[in-house]
């Protein structure tokens, strides 16, 4: 191996604890970057948010006998909540679709946008745990490419990404968040009955 990148400064102190004999010049630093082109404020998705998402539906698993739907409410929607990212069990998006049972009995339309998508089995227990759970305003909108996933999260009061820093990246730089912000992950999770999208 001639050379070690790494994503986080974490990263490279883990891997010079761990390899201490490789040679720390040749351990190099190298940050997720983003399509700035991309990902930015798009001020016509934040004046008409409901209309933005009216051009995505849901994109039921191959076999699934749930007919695909638009992401819409007749009343329009008071916040809405994104996921993004592969369908794997450590991205814990069960406790988001369990959150999303919390929140979907508020008398607000609170819609919940996930994106991304897996191996069928995944796609399938994701999808079926939704059923099960009754959720109603909770879209599977499938994998997207960059410019929809950016109008996605202009639409988005919350954005939720468990282990993926990249995604969280993108999502910042559609809103006046501080780029630099950090995920504490030891408190990040809370009980669904304490998570309230609409209060950030």
């Amino acid at each position: 191996v001639d050379v070690v990148a790494a994503i986080s400064t974490e990263q490279v102190a883990a891997f010079s604890r761990i390899f201490g004999e490789f040679p720390t010049d040749r351990v190099v630093l190298s940050p997720n970057g983003y399509n700035q082109r991309a990902f930015h404020v798009l001020p016509e998705v934040t004046a008409d948010r409901d209309g933005a998402l009216a051009g995505f539906s849901t994109q039921p698993y191959e076999g699934s006998s749930v007919p695909a739907r638009t992401v819409s409410s007749p009343t329009g929607f008071d916040a809405v909540v994104a996921f993004c990212g592969k369908f794997a069990d450590w991205k814990r998006l069960d406790v988001l679709l369990r959150a999303a049972a919390q929140w979907e009995q508020d008398e607000r339309e609170i819609a919940t946008v996930v994106v991304g998508s897996g191996p069928l089995v995944d796609q399938q227990k994701y999808q079926d745990l939704a059923e099960v759970l009754g959720l109603r305003r909770t879209f599977f909108v499938g994998p997207r490419d960059q410019p929809e996933l950016a109008v996605l999260f202009n639409a988005a009061d919350v954005a939720i990404s468990c282990g993926a820093a990249l995604c969280v990246v993108r999502s910042m730089r559609t809103r006046k968040t501080n780029p630099t912000s950090r995920v504490d992950h030891e408190n990040a999770l809370q009980r669904p009955d304490e998570v309230d999208p609409v209060q950030r």
